[in-house]
C-alpha cells in the first residue's frame, strides 16, 4: 500500500512536472513565435532596405561609370585643347612675325605713298599756278592794243570781240592757226612767240584778253558788255576798229550781263575742219565758277568762237553734261577757269556717269588726307 502511495505520489509529481514543463514549453514557444515573427518582419525590412540599397548601388555604379567616361572624354578634350592651344600659340607667334614684317613694309610703302601724294600735290599746284599765270594778259603793248577794242563813250563799256580777233590777234600779233603744237597746250607767251597754235591756244588767249578788259572796265566803275558778231542778212557794214569793217550781213550780238569767260572743250563744230570735232572755244556766263558745285552755272552760257568772234550758240545743262541748245550734237566735257580745269567722267574715263572733277577740289582732298595722317 505504501508502495502504491509512493507510486501515486511519484506519478502526481511526474504529471505535475510534465504539466509545468508543458506550460513552460508552451509559454516559451509562444515567445519564440513572437520573436520569430519580429525577426521575420525585421528580415523582410532588411531585405527591402537591401533591395533599395542594391538599386542605389547600381545607380551609383552607373553614375560612376558615366562620370568615368565623362572624365575620360574631358581629359581627351583637354589634351586636344592643349594641343590646339600649342598650335595656335605657334601660329600666333608666326602671325606676330608676319605682322611686324608687314608693318615695316606698310610703313615704308605708306611713306612712299605719302611722298607720291606730296609730289602730286606739287604737280596740281603747278598746274593751278600755270592756269592762273595764263588767265590774264599782262604785256603792256597788248593791253594798249586791247583797249582800242573797247567803247566806253556811254555808261557801259562795249567790248568788241571782232576787234580783238581782227585787229589784235591777226594784225598786231600776227597769229596763225596751226596744228604744229596740237599735242601740247602752250602758255600764252609761247603762243605769242611762236605765233602758231590751235583752238585751245586761241581760246586760252582770248579768255585772257577778255579778263584784262573786264578788269580795265571795272576799274573805271563801269559795266562791261561783250559784243560778238553774228550773221544777219541785209545788215549794214559792221565797224570793228577805225576803218576795219565787216562789209556785209554781219551785226553785233551782245551777251547782256554775261561777261565771265571760260575755255570750254568737247564735241563742237570746228570752223577749220568744218565739222563736229574735238574743239575748244569760249563759254561766257554771268556767274563765276570756282568749284564743282558751281559748274552748273554754265547753264545758258553763250558760246563764242575766238577764231572769228562769232556767237555760235547757247548751252544748257542736262544730266551732268552741257549741250548746245540750237545744236544738240554739241557736248561740253572740259571747262578751264582762271586757275583750274574741270573734267567730266565721260571725257576722262569714257563712262556714262557724267560727274565733274577739278584740280582745286582734289587738291583740297589730298591736303586733308595728308593732314589726317600726321
Amino acid at each position: 500500500m505504501k508502495k502504491i502511495k509512493l507510486l501515486f505520489v511519484f506519478l502526481v509529481v511526474v504529471i505535475l512536472s510534465l504539466s509545468i514543463f508543458t506550460f513552460v514549453l508552451l509559454t516559451t514557444n509562444k515567445q519564440l513565435e513572437e520573436n520569430l515573427l519580429t525577426t521575420t518582419q525585421e528580415l523582410e525590412k532588411l531585405k527591402t532596405e537591401y533591395n533599395e540599397k542594391s538599386i542605389d548601388y547600381q545607380n551609383l555604379t552607373t553614375k560612376h561609370t558615366n562620370l568615368n567616361q565623362k572624365h575620360a572624354n574631358l581629359e581627351s578634350d583637354f589634351n586636344s585643347l592643349v594641343k590646339e592651344h600649342n598650335q595656335l600659340f605657334l601660329e600666333h607667334e608666326q602671325l606676330i612675325q608676319e605682322y611686324e614684317q608687314l608693318d615695316e613694309e606698310y610703313t615704308k610703302d605708306f611713306k612712299t605713298f605719302k611722298d607720291e601724294i606730296n609730289e602730286y600735290v606739287d604737280i596740281i599746284e603747278e598746274k593751278m599756278t600755270w592756269f592762273k599765270e595764263n588767265s590774264i594778259i599782262d604785256q603792256t603793248r597788248i593791253q594798249r592794243d586791247l583797249r582800242n577794242c573797247v567803247d566806253c563813250s556811254r555808261r557801259d563799256c562795249i567790248i568788241n570781240v571782232a576787234c580783238i580777233d581782227v585787229y589784235v590777234n591777226n594784225k598786231r600779233l600776227n597769229l596763225e592757226y596751226s596744228l604744229d603744237y596740237k599735242d601740247i597746250l602752250q602758255d600764252i607767251p609761247s603762243f605769242i612767240d611762236t605765233k602758231k597754235g590751235d583752238c585751245k591756244e586761241y581760246s586760252l588767249l582770248f579768255a585772257a584778253h577778255l579778263r584784262y578788259l573786264i578788269k580795265y572796265i571795272k576799274d573805271q566803275e563801269k559795266i562791261p558788255i561783250i559784243e560778238a558778231i553774228t550773221k544777219v542778212e541785209g545788215a549794214s557794214n559792221y565797224s570793228i576798229y577805225d576803218n576795219w569793217i565787216y562789209p556785209e550781213d554781219i551785226d553785233g550780238y551782245q551777251f547782256g550781263d554775261a561777261y565771265y569767260p571760260y575755255v570750254v572743250c568737247g564735241e563742237i563744230y570746228d570752223p577749220q575742219q568744218q565739222k563736229i570735232a574735238n574743239h575748244c572755244l569760249l563759254g561766257i556766263t554771268d556767274k563765276q565758277i570756282n568749284n564743282v558745285s558751281e559748274i552748273e552755272d554754265l547753264d545758258q552760257a553763250f558760246l563764242l568762237e575766238p577764231q572769228n568772234a562769232f556767237f555760235i550758240d547757247k548751252i544748257e545743262y542736262k544730266e551732268g553734261v552741257f549741250y548746245g541748245i540750237d545744236s544738240p550734237e554739241t557736248k561740253i566735257h572740259v571747262v578751264i577757269t582762271s586757275e583750274d580745269i574741270f573734267l567730266n567722267d565721260r571725257y576722262v574715263y569714257n563712262e556714262d556717269n557724267y560727274r565733274w572733277h577739278n584740280y582745286k577740289d582734289f587738291h583740297i582732298e589730298l591736303l586733308e588726307f595728308l593732314e589726317n595722317q600726321d
